[in-house]
């Protein structure tokens, strides 16, 4: 059992709200409502709105900065799933079958809370075969510092099947062992995602 203090947990819920749509980009956060809703005090919900702006999550992310770890995950990304296609066996290529699948069924029912939840687990079983731990640590910072990109897919459903057709032309390179093929379609995959967020940004 993982256990979690309250600003752990503050923060933690209040980022899976941010995922979800929930709370959109640019939302202003009040201590008094998130201390009553979680039934906690205000130091631990301080600290973790401070954790939350620290990680470009809540209102002082602006597109800029935005951009910037845009610009960083479009080059990581694209290394990292190179890097770990000599390293997919054939069990994994399976497992991600599987979830094209479930990914598939979540985009037909429009359900963009489960496609996120699938869509995360497709990348982080590719990029945990990347055998070099730093740029694996490194991917994983990027990612987790940009979770408020995910709110293009809960405001668009339109994107989940464009994603779709993303994912299964990355899976197809993979069966191909095709490393610069697999690196092509993920840069194409982060740019379309972040001209999606620009576009939604903007109407906020």
């Amino acid at each position: 059992m993982i256990y979690l203090t309250k600003s752990e947990y503050v923060y933690q819920s209040l980022k899976d709200e941010i995922i979800e749509g929930k709370l959109p980009p640019g939302s202003r956060l009040v201590v008094a409502d998130i201390t009553k809703k979680y039934n906690v005090s205000a130091m631990p919900v301080r600290e973790a709105i401070t954790k939350l702006e620290k990680h470009g999550r809540v209102a002082t992310m602006d597109l800029h900065k935005l951009k910037e770890i845009t610009i960083l995950r479009n080059e990581i990304e694209p290394l990292v799933a190179k890097l770990a296609t000599p390293y997919i066996d054939e069990p994994l290529i399976k497992e991600l079958e599987k979830l094209i699948e479930q990914m598939e069924e979540a985009a037909e029912k429009e359900d963009c809370s489960a496609y996120e939840k699938l869509n995360h687990e497709f990348h982080q079983k590719i990029y945990d075969q990347n055998p070099y731990e730093y740029i694996k640590e490194l991917n994983n910072e990027l990612w987790d510092m940009s979770s408020i990109s995910r709110f293009a897919l809960s405001h668009t459903p339109r994107r989940l099947k464009e994603s779709l057709e993303e994912h299964k032309m990355w899976l197809q390179a993979i069966k191909d062992k095709d490393p610069e093929e697999v690196a092509r379609v993920v840069r194409l995959h982060k740019s379309n995602a972040f001209e999606e967020l620009k576009t939604l940004i903007k109407g906020f």
